[in-house]
C-alpha cells in the first residue's frame, strides 16, 4: 500500500525536510501572531496612559493656592457650625 502522505517525494529524507520547514513555517507564524498581540498590547496601554494623563491634567487645572483656601474655607465652616 501507497503512503500518500509521502507522494512526490525521492526520499523519506526530503519528506522529513519538507515536514521540518512546515514546522518551522508554523513557529515563525505564531511568533508573529505574539508579535502583533504584542503590539496591539502596547496601544491599548499608550491609549489608556493618555486617558490617565488627561483626566489628571483636569485634575490639577485648579491652582494649588485655590485647593489649600478651599479647604481652609471648610474647616472654618466646620469650626463655626461645631460651636
Amino acid at each position: 500500500m501507497t503512503d500518500i502522505r509521502r507522494h512526490g517525494f525521492e526520499s523519506d529524507a526530503q519528506w522529513r525536510e519538507h515536514l521540518e520547514e512546515i514546522e518551522d513555517m508554523e513557529t515563525r507564524s505564531a511568533e508573529n501572531r505574539a508579535r502583533r498581540d504584542l503590539a496591539a498590547l502596547r496601544d491599548d496601554l499608550a491609549a489608556l496612559r493618555d486617558r490617565l494623563g488627561a483626566k489628571a491634567r483636569r485634575r490639577r487645572s485648579i491652582p494649588l493656592w485655590q485647593r489649600m483656601m478651599g479647604a481652609a474655607a471648610l474647616l472654618l465652616l466646620f469650626t463655626l457650625a461645631r460651636r
